[in-house]
């Protein structure tokens, strides 16, 4: 079955693991202006 992250999972350097982490992680975006605000907000849709 294919999965979203099966590229990351199947590369040495992540794996499993690694894209456990990922998965669990958060990310703040500090000071990023107007463009910034933009992408931003695409990221956040993105990822939901």
């Amino acid at each position: 079955m294919f999965n979203r992250y099966s590229r990351q999972i199947i590369f040495p350097g992540i794996g499993k693991k690694g894209q456990k982490k990922l998965l669990d992680s958060t990310v703040v975006i500090i000071g990023c202006g107007a463009l910034g605000s933009i992408a931003a907000t695409a990221l956040r849709c993105f990822l939901l």
